[in-house]
């Protein structure tokens, strides 16, 4: 059911009276009903069923199917790196598997280059690496062994044994064709190309390396730093399936030596590719694609380390702040030139438009800018204010209403509610107030003796002749309804006078006097000989020399009518307007009534105000007026108004 309110809200119309006993309950019942339906059926809790962390970002996966994040994590968090490569923007606490099969973890943010170290410092000079559980024990670089001397390697050298310095050192590729390959036969003397000698022999396990100076192959000792002996065991050698002539070379890119045929040292062929700072897919030796690098979402790539450099995953926010400004309340906006940002103005200022073809620019309100005071006037109270206060309405009398009475626009000040409805309805005494079509007003005091009579839900009530009851004096233009014997009864039309007579027989009223015995009548004519009406024409003014009564609507008495009349039809329907001013103001007239001369004709229809009769005090002036807009054809109109003296 529906919850019952007393009185209009934003829960929407009231009843407007007291709610009744059981409308209460019925209120009561259904919220225990609310209440009960909310105990029994609980809404779940909603609770993390997963949490994920990508990078620096935060995400909760809640019951209710909603996750939470991403947020951006601002401490360090461990991240699973795998195995180290080069070209990889690592940051703090990440951890990975060197490639000497040792454990570590990154000690600074950097991007990594070949080769792998565990003494690799910063620009700074810091190390950019822990080792936390060593490797297996192979050999973690060529320039490790004993009998290699290896030097500002460059991207193409080739390891050659020095014979006389018994060493391995890395050589150029054009060093390598013009000193150390002898030429081919035929060219001996003529300073030809030189090219790779016959294979070693038969279980020389050096095959691979190139000749010495001294024309002898050579191989490095076993066990020599620590190795196997073999250059295949070295993490900075990858040999793939080595054939016979096979030199070795250095590639930058993944900082490894790599077994190459003189062909392809010759032809320029690229062997392998390898993916660099932003890509992925390297290397790639045969066939393979290579991919931009994934980058967190909603990132772009961009260079904001402030010189030239490989562009990185950089959000909105810190490329605006690179690029633009990065001071806090900074605008940004387009000039006539391009993206650029507005400081922040001072304090109290607006952001305001040039139009079209201007910069916007910060603006100060208009006048003198800046309240420094605030004072109460007449009916508030808590001033003058310089900083922060309240300001209230000032104190009136207990039951009294903040009105204005003064006759002018004026501040309300307290007043009693009699002497608001004084002001506003008069102060005659015995005045009543009913609620008219449109809004509430006063009905003045009928003549001594009448009672009000209602009009019904859809007309105003009225003072009226008493027309019924048991026993006393009833004053009207019909017998009153169930007399006693006894009663008399007044006949306000004829003058009258009846007396209730019963014998055993019947019962029936009784003339008690002559007609002589009527009340006074009181008739009022007006006349209008000038022809055809103009606007608010003036058809006449009576003071009255006595005091009198108007019939509620002009009504008849002691067998008199109200008349109205022309000498021609009026085109439109014509409101003739009965107006009173009293003894004290005789120049100033409200409206009693109405006279309408219907439309085609000369019917007069009459009305008072409010449908009720007019008391008229002796001295008071009478006027007949006609409309504002003349009708075209009305003329000469008379009138005779019917009262009663008083």
């Amino acid at each position: 059911m529906a919850m019952i309110y007393r009185t209009d809200g934003a829960w929407g119309s009231g009843k407007g009276t007291n709610l009744a006993p059981a409308e209460v309950d019925g209120n009561f019942f259904e919220l225990d009903g609310r209440v009960t339906e909310i105990e029994d059926n609980p809404i779940p809790a909603v609770t993390p069923i997963s949490i994920t962390i990508s990078g620096g970002l935060f995400y909760m996966d809640l019951s209710d199917g909603t996750t939470i994040g991403p947020i951006v994590m601002t401490m360090p968090v461990p991240q699973w790196r795998g195995t180290w490569a080069a070209g990889i923007d690592y940051q703090e606490m990440d951890f990975f598997t060197a490639p000497d099969g040792g454990f570590g973890a990154v000690l600074r943010p950097h991007t990594s280059t070949a080769p792998f170290s565990w003494a690799a410092l910063d620009e700074g000079g810091l190390p950019l690496y822990q080792e936390i559980v060593g490797g297996s024990g192979t050999t973690a670089a060529l320039d490790d062994l004993v009998d290699v001397a290896v030097s500002a390697s460059a991207d193409g050298d080739l390891l050659v044994y020095n014979l006389a310095a018994a060493v391995w050192q890395n050589r150029s590729k054009s060093y390598v064709a013009t000193t150390v390959l002898p030429p081919f036969g035929g060219d001996a003397g003529t300073g030809g190309t030189r090219g790779v000698v016959p294979a070693p022999a038969a279980g020389d396990a050096a095959a691979g390396k190139v000749l010495g100076a001294g024309g002898v192959w050579v191989v490095p000792p076993a066990g020599s730093g620590g190795g196997s002996g073999s250059l295949a065991g070295l993490s900075d050698v990858l040999i793939a399936s080595p054939v016979d002539g096979h030199l070795l070379q250095y590639a930058a890119g993944d900082g490894k030596w790599h077994n190459r045929s003189i062909a392809s040292l010759g032809a320029g062929t690229v062997t392998q590719v390898n993916s660099g700072a932003g890509l992925s897919g390297g290397p790639i030796t045969a066939t393979g694609t290579l991919s931009l690098a994934q980058i967190a979402d909603s990132n772009l790539l961009a260079n904001t380390s402030g010189a030239a450099a490989a562009p990185i995953a950089t959000t909105i926010s810190q490329l605006l702040d690179h690029a633009i400004s990065l001071t806090r309340g900074a605008i940004l906006y387009r000039s006539g030139t391009g993206w650029t940002s507005l400081a922040p103005g001072i304090g109290g200022q607006f952001l305001a438009t040039g139009g079209p073809g201007v910069d916007v620019s910060w603006g100060t309100p208009a006048g003198a800018g800046t309240v420094t005071a605030v004072y109460t006037g007449s009916g508030l109270t808590g001033g003058p204010i310089t900083a922060s206060g309240t300001i209230s309405l000032a104190n009136i009398a207990a039951g009294q209403l903040l009105a204005n009475l003064t006759g002018s626009a004026a501040a309300p000040s307290g007043a009693g509610l009699s002497t608001i409805l004084d002001a506003v309805f008069g102060t005659t005494q015995g005045t009543l107030l009913y609620r008219s079509g449109t809004a509430w007003a006063a009905l003045t005091p009928g003549v001594a003796g009448q009672v009000l009579t209602t009009g019904g839900a859809s007309a105003n009530p009225s003072w009226a002749a008493a027309s019924g009851g048991t026993g006393g004096v009833f004053i009207g233009d019909a017998p009153p309804v169930g007399p006693s014997a006894g009663s008399l009864w007044w006949d306000s039309v004829t003058g009258q006078l009846f007396i209730y007579y019963s014998d055993a027989n019947s019962s029936q009223w009784v003339a008690a006097a002559v007609s002589s015995m009527a009340a006074a009548k009181y008739n009022i004519a007006f006349s209008f000989v000038g022809g055809v009406l103009a606007a608010s024409q003036l058809l006449g003014l009576h003071r009255v020399s006595r005091a009198i009564t108007i019939p509620a609507n002009f009504g008849s008495f002691s067998g008199h009518v109200s008349q109205a009349g022309a000498t021609a039809n009026a085109t439109a329907s014509t409101v003739l307007s009965v107006d009173r001013a009293v003894a004290a103001s005789p120049n100033t007239f409200a409206q009693i009534g109405t006279i309408t001369i219907a439309a085609g004709g000369i019917t007069p229809t009459f009305a008072t105000s409010g449908g009720a009769s007019v008391s008229i005090a002796q001295g008071d002036v009478l006027r007949l007026t006609g409309p504002a807009t003349a009708d075209a054809t009305l003329a000469n109109v008379y009138v005779t108004l019917v009262a009663q003296e008083v």
